[in-house]
């Protein structure tokens, strides 16, 4: 083989493996944006359903006051008393799937599981005061306000919790997904520094065994 041949053979390969070591390098960074887009997502949606979650809660108690001020008209009670009910689903729901997006955040989920049991008790008390007084009758919405004043405070604080929870998760979340990026950064930089290192440590080998030497 002439030393043309050679010299030109060495540098092919060089070529390849630097190649190689930057598609591979490439493929990581794009494997590590991946996973972080994804984690990134997740984070984002369990903050969404706990900030709809809360919305939806304070909708059930609006209409709740709305039962309270207009209940009087039996086709406004109705209409009310159902528009309470189906927040009342639309919230349970809500945290239900939140529940399962918390995954393995067991402190969240700990706190979304007593939020449900306090809302659920905060039906029973707003269906039996409703039962106690008939709110056709004079001063009638004043008893049942003052049967279950503050009741809500408990699940509205819980709730608190949980959306305060789910964005610390977030943040967390986000964190983490900074330090992986900046890991896999890091060790990209290492291997292409390697291979940049050894590829010029082979080419001035190259150089010496094909042309230094025979000269």
């Amino acid at each position: 083989m002439t030393i043309r041949a050679k010299f030109a053979t060495g540098l092919i390969c060089i070529l390849v493996v630097n190649l190689m070591a930057g598609l591979y390098a490439f493929r990581l960074y794009q494997q590590a944006n991946s996973q972080a887009a994804e984690v990134r997502e997740a984070s984002s949606q369990i903050v969404a359903t706990a900030l709809s979650t809360q919305v939806r809660f304070k909708k059930q108690v609006q209409e709740w006051k709305n039962i309270l001020l207009r209940g009087q008209d039996p086709a406004l009670f109705d209409q009310y008393l159902a528009q309470f009910e189906n927040e009342e689903q639309n919230t349970r729901v809500s945290m239900q799937r939140l529940i399962e997006l918390l995954g393995e955040n067991l402190a969240a989920r700990e706190t979304a599981g007593q939020f449900l049991e306090a809302h659920t008790h905060l039906g029973e008390e707003y269906r039996l005061a409703l039962g106690q007084h008939r709110l056709s009758d004079e001063g009638a919405s004043l008893g049942v306000d003052e049967r279950v004043r503050g009741i809500d405070r408990q699940p509205t604080d819980l709730l608190d919790k949980v959306v305060e929870a789910a964005r610390a998760h977030k943040d967390q979340t986000l964190a983490n997904i900074d330090i992986s990026i900046a890991g896999v950064e890091r060790h990209i930089f290492l291997i292409m520094v390697g291979v940049m290192t050894g590829a010029i440590a082979l080419l001035i080998l190259l150089v010496d065994r094909t042309i230094g030497q025979p000269i």
